[in-house]
C-alpha cells in the first residue's frame, strides 16, 4: 500500500510514538499510514510479522482513528494504554498470541465501531464495561478461550450489525435480552457452552441473515418465531438436544440456502415443503434426524 500522507509533518511526540509501534517498519513502503493536519490517523499493519507487546507510548497517538496490526505475533495482555485514545474507532488485534482478559478500560475507548479480537489466546469474561461501546457495529471475538455468561451490558449494543462469539467457553442461557439487538445480520455462538432453550425473542432480529447457534447445549422446541426471520439466508442448529420438529414455517422462509439441524438425537422429522429434490441421506444417519438434514434448500 505503501505511506499516505496528507498535511504537515507530524508532532515528534507521535513520530516517536510511532517508532516504538513499528520500529522495524516505520520507513518501510508497505507501511500504511495516514496524516492529517500534522496528526497520526491511521495505522494499518496486518500480516507484517511484527512481534512483541505494544508500547505504552502509543498513548501519544492521541488522533488515532484506525489501528490495525492483525495477522502478526503479538503476545502479552491487552494493551490498556489503547483505552486512552478517545478517537479509536477501528481496532484489530486479530490473529496475533495476545493473552489474558479484556480490562474494564476498553469501555473508555467509546469511539469503537469495529473490535476484532479473533483467533488469540483471550481468557476470562467479557467485561460488563462493554456496554459502554455504544457506536459499536462488529465485534469478532471468536476462536479465543472466553468463558461466563455473556454481560447484560452486550445486549445493549444496538448498533451491532456483525456479532461473531464461535469457538470460545461462554456458558449460560442466552439471553432474551438478544431480541434488544435489532441491527444484527450476523450472530454466530457456535461450539460454546450455552443451555436452555431458544429464545423467542431472536425473532425480532428480523435483519438476520446468518445465524448459527449450533455445537452448544440448546434444549426444548425450535422456536416459531425464528420464521420472523424473512432475511435469513443460513440457519445452523446442529449438534444440540432440540426436540420436537423444526416448524414448517422456518423451512418456507423465502431466502432461505442453508438449514442444518443434524446430531439433535430428539429433533422428530417432519415434512419439509420445500425439499422438492432430491436429498441425499448419509448411511446409518437416524431417521429421527432425516428431516433436519434437508441441505442444501432448492434455489427457487
Amino acid at each position: 500500500m505503501g505511506q499516505h500522507v496528507s498535511g504537515p509533518v507530524v508532532a515528534p511526540a507521535e513520530s516517536n510514538a510511532l517508532t516504538e509501534l513499528i520500529p522495524d517498519q516505520y520507513e518501510c513502503v508497505d507501511t500504511d499510514i495516514e496524516v492529517a493536519f500534522g496528526h497520526i490517523t491511521r495505522v494499518e499493519l496486518p500480516g507484517r510479522g511484527r512481534s512483541g507487546g505494544i508500547s505504552p507510548s502509543v498513548t501519544a497517538l492521541t488522533y488515532l482513528v484506525t489501528l490495525d496490526l492483525s495477522g502478526n505475533g503479538l503476545t502479552g495482555n491487552f494493551p490498556l494504554a489503547l483505552s486512552r485514545l478517545k478517537r479509536l474507532s477501528s481496532l484489530d488485534l486479530s490473529n496475533n498470541r495476545l493473552q489474558g482478559d479484556v480490562p474494564p478500560a476498553i469501555g473508555l475507548c467509546t469511539s469503537l465501531t469495529l473490535l476484532h479480537l479473533h483467533q488469540n489466546s483471550f481468557s476470562g469474561a467479557l467485561p460488563e464495561a462493554l456496554g459502554q461501546l455504544q457506536r459499536l457495529q462488529s465485534l469478532s471475538l471468536e476462536y479465543n478461550s472466553f468463558s461466563g455468561p455473556l454481560p447484560a451490558g452486550l445486549f445493549t449494543l444496538r448498533e451491532l450489525r456483525r456479532l461473531n462469539l464461535r469457538a470460545n467457553c461462554f456458558y449460560g442461557d442466552l439471553s432474551p435480552s438478544i431480541g434488544r439487538l435489532t441491527r444484527l445480520s450476523f450472530f454466530s455462538v457456535r461450539n460454546n457452552r450455552f443451555h436452555g432453550a431458544i429464545p423467542e425473542s431472536l425473532g425480532a432480529c428480523t435483519r438476520l441473515t446468518f445465524l448459527n447457534l449450533s455445537s452448544n447445549l440448546f434444549t426444548g422446541a425450535v422456536p416459531d418465531a425464528l420464521a420472523q426471520l424473512q432475511r435469513l439466508e443460513h440457519l445452523y442448529l446442529f449438534e444440540n438436544d432440540l426436540e420436537g420438529v423444526v416448524p414448517s414455517v422456518i423451512h418456507e422462509l423465502p431466502l432461505l440456502k442453508e438449514l442444518d439441524a443434524r446430531r439433535n438425537p430428539r429433533l422428530l422429522e417432519a415434512p419439509c415443503p420445500m425439499a422438492r429434490a432430491p436429498v441425499h441421506v448419509p448411511r446409518g444417519l437416524e431417521r429421527a434426524n432425516v428431516a433436519a438434514f434437508v441441505l442444501p434448500l432448492p434455489a427457487s
